[in-house]
């Protein structure tokens, strides 16, 4: 077991149980108590502002997409289909060994994949009901209140408060 104290610097704060997990490099949730005093690299933040701005993109534009296919497949289909897409990419580029899976990683799966499927299908069953400014700002308000509610410096404080202030922008 890797432990905070005895973890290489790209591990720490994480926990890989057997050889295999490690070899294959296979992290797991960080540890509550873990506290990771080591700065990221510029190119690694620069890769994570690529990646969240590239998820803001796709959650627009396959929102803007979807609009335009609940004619013809409902926000059910359309839901099924996103999805779809997205577990055939992901599997692409991830190729996971499913064969090396246990009983609680393909529980955890299926419930992400439930979960998953309620938001999105929730979502654009909303989208069929009122505009799409107004039901992207509903889906993140949640994140926005989770944000201030864990906010414990005064600057997260503050970029929750930018956010807010950005509501007209929303809707």
């Amino acid at each position: 077991m890797i432990t905070p104290t005895t973890a290489p610097a790209n591990l720490a704060g994480t926990v890989a149980s057997g050889p295999s997990a490690s070899t294959r490099g296979v992290r797991s949730a960080p540890l509550p108590h873990a506290r990771v005093t080591q700065r990221a690299a510029p190119r690694d933040l620069l890769a994570g502002v690529g990646l969240l701005l590239g998820s803001s993109v796709s959650l627009q534009f396959g929102a803007a997409v979807a609009v335009q296919l609940f004619p013809h497949l409902g926000a059910w289909g359309v839901t099924t289909l996103r999805l779809g897409i997205a577990a055939v990419i992901l599997l692409v580029i991830v190729r996971p060994a499913f064969v090396t899976w246990t009983r609680k990683q393909w529980t955890a799966v299926v419930l992400f994949g439930v979960a998953m499927g309620g938001m999105n299908g929730s979502f654009y069953a909303s989208l069929e009901r009122i505009p799409l400014g107004a039901a992207v700002s509903i889906e993140f308000l949640g994140p926005l209140v989770l944000a201030a509610v864990m906010a414990r410096r005064l600057l997260d404080g503050l970029w929750v408060a930018v956010a807010l202030g950005a509501w007209p922008c929303w809707a």
